[in-house]
């Protein structure tokens, strides 16, 4: 995850869990979304919705995305977009919902 005073997001899958933070609550009009795709409140929801985009572009100049060729050149990203979908589910849903996994 990331903190209020470094708000660095370096693993894919925590990208991933704010990500889908940011679309349900953008989905909301910035009220919580619950769903499947979001199934309740997450880590990221404390944040305002403009935080996590700004985490989410930090993420991607730091992870390489290269929108031409729609991919990103860090290994570790390019690692976890390589897992199995469903071991990217489980690990996104790790990063978003940790008290739940443990």
């Amino acid at each position: 995850m990331t903190t209020s005073s470094a708000p660095m997001i370096t693993d894919p899958a925590a990208a991933a869990a704010a990500g889908k933070c940011y679309i349900a609550r953008n989905r909301a009009a910035d009220k919580l979304a619950i769903d499947s795709f979001h199934p309740g409140p997450c880590e990221w929801c404390p944040y305002p919705i403009a935080k996590i985009a700004g985490w989410l572009a930090d993420f991607n100049r730091w992870a390489g995305w290269t929108p031409g060729e729609g991919r990103y050149t860090d290994p570790e990203v390019q690692r976890f977009v390589a897992l199995p979908r469903p071991e990217q589910r489980a690990r996104t849903h790790a990063a978003a919902y940790p008290k739940a996994d443990s």
